[in-house]
Parts: C-alpha cells; sequence; structure tokens
C-alpha cells in the first residue's frame, strides 16, 4: 500500500545538517531531491538560532547533504517549505 510512497527513501535522499567542527546534526529530511531540502533550509535554520535552545547555533554551517538512503531520522522530520 505505501510502496508508492516510500520507494524513494530507498535510494540517495538529501538532508538539511548543521556541523560544527566535526560534529553533525540531522535537522530535517528525508526530501527525494536536493532542490526539495534547500527549499526547507531558511526555515530549518531560523529554528535552529531562534528555537532550538542551543545557543551555539548562529555559529554552525547549515547545508543541505546527499545521504545513502533515507533511513536516517532527524530532528524535525519532513517539513514543508
Amino acid at each position: 500500500m505505501f510502496d508508492k510512497q516510500t520507494l524513494w527513501t530507498e535510494c540517495p535522499c538529501y538532508y538539511v545538517m548543521a556541523y560544527a567542527r566535526s560534529r553533525r546534526a540531522w535537522l530535517a529530511g528525508p526530501y527525494p531531491t536536493a532542490v526539495a531540502a534547500a527549499e526547507v533550509l531558511p526555515r530549518v535554520r531560523r529554528w535552529a538560532i531562534r528555537q532550538s535552545g542551543d545557543r551555539n547555533a548562529a555559529s554552525y554551517r547549515y547545508e543541505v547533504m546527499r545521504h545513502f538512503n533515507g533511513d536516517t531520522h532527524s530532528i524535525l522530520g519532513i517539513l514543508t517549505p
């Protein structure tokens, strides 16, 4: 029943991630395309800086990254732009 909805998570997917030196956090995703992930990147960055409670969030690097599949659970899940 859900094959068509979840099939794309079995192939390369995209996440919005935060980086601080060698540490990383999976913030949003997975998304089927880099464009879909990039559309939510500004919203995710705002959340991280204003609402996450991490006082260092403004100094992190935020990027869309490709991952080999969509099995990794992100903090915010799949957001819409």
